[in-house]
């Protein structure tokens, strides 16, 4: 048998020493074709000694290095603004008919608002949840030699780029600036990666707005027709132009996010049944 670790010593010592940099490409292959290790070149960065993944979100999942930090905010914002003036809608008109319809009118607002808050608590968890990260600069010649003496035939790849091993079907997010398991693409919604650990919740949060969306619209068409059987008398305290404009923006609003939220949630249903990420399928 022939000694690996021996013999693939000077490759894995520059596989990325901390903190200096590799300064070319190596394979070492073991002569008994046991092991092979593909390194590729990698910047000069503090490995840290940490295998696991820095439970600071704010540091790694907000603050993310390669994102223009305003424009993600932004997206956020409006998100919860629109959040914002559907609850606005709500109180001011569509609550307006609950002494007539208080059965209907009660019903659709206890329905909208749980699917509010959960809507909002899977966006959150989204969010904050890590999407399954590989720790940066884990390619150290102790984490080598353990893989080798564990998984002897497996061969260990190293992302070039943020100077880890890189797992089966793990890529590389410019945005985060690493590596992501099973990575379906980056959400400047929830400002994170969707991945190994936190796909479940993205699929509830498209899930929890279409629904919420479908219900707006359907609740905004059914006031609408209630305003001008009524002639607009009672309709709300806003008056005939008001209430118009601010129902015909809701719907246009549930419309938009219906559309757009049933093909993610579609997507991600169809990616989940055939056990495909977006970028694997994007590759085949």
């Amino acid at each position: 048998m022939v000694d690996v670790s021996s013999r693939c010593h000077e490759s894995v010592t520059n596989i990325c020493p901390s903190p200096w940099p590799l300064k070319r490409r190596r394979s070492a292959v073991a002569e008994n074709g046991v092991l092979a290790i593909l390194v590729a070149s990698c910047a000069r960065q503090s490995l840290g000694r940490d295998l696991f993944f820095s439970p600071s979100f704010y540091n790694k999942i907000i603050f993310q290095p390669n994102i223009d930090h305003q424009a993600v905010l932004t997206v956020i914002q409006t998100f919860r603004l629109l959040i914002l003036y559907s609850q606005f809608v709500v109180f001011l008109v569509l609550l307006h008919s609950y002494e007539e319809h208080w059965l209907h009118t009660g019903l659709n607002f206890l329905l909208f608002e749980m699917l509010t808050v959960l809507a909002l608590l899977s966006h959150a968890k989204t969010m904050l949840t890590d999407p399954g990260s590989v720790p940066k600069g884990n390619a150290t010649e102790e984490n080598i030699e353990r893989l080798q003496a564990a998984e002897e035939f497996k061969v260990i790849y190293k992302c070039q780029k943020c100077c880890s091993i890189k797992p089966d079907r793990a890529h590389h997010c410019s945005v985060c600036d690493r590596c992501i398991r099973r990575m379906d693409h980056h959400c400047p919604w929830v400002n994170n990666c969707v991945g190994e650990a936190n796909q479940k919740y993205f699929v509830l949060f498209t899930m929890y707005i279409a629904l919420l969306s479908f219900h707006a619209l359907y609740w905004g068409i059914w006031q609408f027709v209630l305003c001008v059987g009524k002639e607009w008398h009672s309709c709300s305290n806003l008056g005939p132009p008001g209430t118009t404009l601010m129902l015909i923006f809701l719907m246009f609003e549930a419309i938009l996010f219906a559309i757009f939220t049933s093909v993610m949630f579609g997507t991600q249903l169809s990616a989940i049944c055939s056990d495909e990420t977006a970028i694997e399928s994007l590759k085949r």
